[in-house]
């Protein structure tokens, strides 16, 4: 099944170095392949804290920022013109880097964490509860190991 990948930037004030970014978009590429159901269209846009606060208040009901939000299908026609394909995550780079210096990962891990995190949330899986939590941590840590990357949590 073909893989497509899209990057965004909110503006060009956040953009990633371009080594960090086609890393980034290499592994995941390979996290669309790993996970059930497999994915085929994801797009992924960094984003304003100020930004992410609006997503997370409209979509979520919550008004404060956020590293990562995801949205699949079931929120097509629902979203406005910034987000409009079938799977989704929007991410603030901001908030990313003080999370990568707060763990003390590096950012890449920390964004691969996080894009892992979403992916997952794609596929079906959410943390509302303790055991589905649980299970979404272990799916996430076995989906890093997958791409190399080991003992983060």
């Amino acid at each position: 099944m073909k893989k497509n990948l899209v990057i965004q930037y909110e503006d060009e004030t956040a953009v990633l170095p371009e080594k960090l970014e086609e890393k980034l978009f290499s592994q995941t590429i390979r996290l669309m392949g790993l996970v059930e159901p497999e994915l085929e269209d994801i797009v992924i846009l960094f984003c304003s804290k100020n930004t992410i606060q609006e997503l997370n208040h409209q979509y979520r009901g919550l008004d404060k920022p956020t590293d990562i939000l995801s949205f699949g299908d079931s929120k097509l026609g629902e979203r406005d013109e910034q987000l409009n394909h079938p799977g989704e995550l929007a991410v603030c780079l901001e908030i990313c880097e003080s999370q990568a210096l707060e763990y003390g990962l590096g950012l890449e891990l920390e964004l691969l964490r996080l894009i892992t995190h979403g992916i997952l949330h794609l596929c079906g899986l959410d943390h509302d509860d303790p055991e589905r939590e649980e299970a979404m941590l272990q799916r996430e840590i076995k989906l890093l190991e997958l791409i190399g990357i080991v003992d983060i949590y």
